[in-house]
């Protein structure tokens, strides 16, 4: 019996293990996701800012 309890420990040892490669696996993708959007934000404000830029050579 005690063998059969053991197994049962593993299994959940092992449901656990998978649960958390998951939720790891899960956060790389959020923080690739998040890289990108910061990427996509500097490259909008630095086109703000040339933008801006133009405009002041422009009005004077």
């Amino acid at each position: 019996m005690s063998r059969l309890s053991d197994n049962s420990s593993s299994d959940r040892s092992l449901d656990r293990l998978n649960e958390v490669k998951a939720f790891i696996e899960a956060n790389k993708r959020s923080n690739e996701k998040i890289e990108d959007h910061h990427v996509d934000a500097e490259r909008s404000l630095a086109k703000l800012n040339e933008l801006v830029f133009e405009d002041a050579f422009e009005v004077t």
